[in-house]
């Protein structure tokens, strides 16, 4: 896995026997060869779920270990969870930085009659971004515009982005309208509008 990944549910799901100490590239798993396959995205976390991490892509399956191409970076217990996603797609397009972001803390400003301010909290915190790729060809575009309506149910389901320094947030679209349009030589600009869930989770 490299790049900006979108990922979305869990596929496979192991219950590791071992706990898994920070650094390495290789876990214990019985029947690894009938349970992944080189090449597959792969995560791990703590057996609840919290700390969750990419670990790259496989990179050798045996009967009896999978390797990856990331090392763990915080040691999990035993009954960590190795899975791989049950749908991802790559944005094999350049991102555009700054990355806008945008908190509404919920609190709005009410001035009475008798000209004084109140603050009143009317909604819950949101925290949300713009995510834009530019580049895209038009094959690509419609790719990911075909994953985000079938695989998301149109942006009814969370997912996951995987940020190229591994950094995960559990993300979904913030509306159903999402803008694209031309760029130079024949490639394409897209503007997906995503509400932030939770910064370090896997959905």
């Amino acid at each position: 896995m490299g790049g900006w990944t979108f990922a979305l549910g869990k596929d496979n799901e192991q219950t590791l026997e071992e706990s898994v100490p920070a650094g390495v590239t290789t876990v214990a798993l019985a029947g690894a060869d009938a349970i992944f396959e080189v090449g597959n995205d792969l995560f791990i976390s703590e057996s609840a779920g919290d700390e969750a991490e990419c670990l790259g892509v496989a990179t050798e399956v045996t009967s009896a270990s999978v390797s990856f191409s990331l090392a763990v970076q915080r040691e999990k217990d035993v009954g960590a969870k190795l899975w791989r996603p049950a749908t991802s797609q790559v944005m094999s397009a350049e991102v555009v930085f700054p990355i806008e972001r945008e908190v509404k803390t919920g609190v709005s400003i009410e001035r009475s009659l008798g000209g004084t301010n109140y603050a009143i909290r009317t909604a819950a915190r949101v925290e949300s971004m713009t995510f834009e790729l530019d580049e895209l060809t038009p094959l690509a575009l419609d790719a990911l515009i075909l994953w985000i309506e079938e695989k998301t149910d149109g942006g009814l389901l969370a997912f996951t982005l995987v940020e190229p320094n591994r950094k995960l947030t559990a993300v979904r679209l913030s509306s159903g309208r999402f803008e694209w349009g031309r760029a130079a030589g024949g490639r394409r600009r897209l503007k997906l509008p995503l509400l932030i869930e939770a910064e370090g989770e896997y959905r």
